[in-house]
């Protein structure tokens, strides 16, 4: 018994340190003053409490920036992806326009229905990478580009180049004749 009161009595009478590299505390330099511990255990508790809520907020900032910084990036790869797609197809369409333009001007049927074969192959291969043709049958203002009006009606004559959507989105309008 009278060690445990011998051991209790050197408690209270001794400053108890504590680690600052444990608690996050920078005590170097003119900061450096001992860290001692009151009698009342609240006060630590209270005071770890508030280090651990500060803690908590920069950890949780952090984390938030940390997702905004991937979201950011996830969207500018998939602009990049829909960019290069885009300029990369384009090509590929004005090719579709000189192989139309060619099957109506190829007087030999044997090589027009040679064109028409490559023309079929190039329009699955447009399909598969979500490019769809613009109607052209009926004239819609919003959709068309008019290149030439004959006379006064608001028919379709001609097709000068097909137009395209991607993904349901026009991103090449058809340029017609109407008349």
């Amino acid at each position: 018994m009278e060690d445990k009161n011998k051991i209790s009595e050197e408690l209270k009478t001794k400053e108890m340190k504590i680690d600052s590299n444990a608690i996050g505390l920078d005590l170097t330099g003119e900061n450096a003053t001992e860290f001692v511990l009151e009698d009342n255990p609240r006060v630590h508790v209270s005071v770890l409490e508030e280090q651990l809520k500060e803690a908590n907020n920069k950890y949780m900032l952090l984390y938030a920036d940390l997702e905004n910084y991937k979201k950011r990036v996830n969207k500018e790869k998939e602009e990049i992806k829909s960019n290069t797609k885009v300029s990369m197809l384009s090509a590929i369409l004005d090719m579709d326009n000189d192989i139309a333009l060619a099957i109506k001007n190829i007087k030999d049927e044997t090589a027009r229905d040679g064109v028409s074969l490559i023309a079929g192959k190039l329009d699955n291969f447009l399909k598969l990478q979500g490019i769809e043709p613009i109607q052209t049958e009926t004239y819609d203002e919003d959709l068309h580009e008019v290149v030439t009006v004959i006379g006064e009606g608001k028919n379709v004559i001609d097709v000068i180049s097909k137009g395209y959507t991607l993904s349901g989105k026009p991103f090449r309008y058809p340029k017609i004749v109407i008349g």
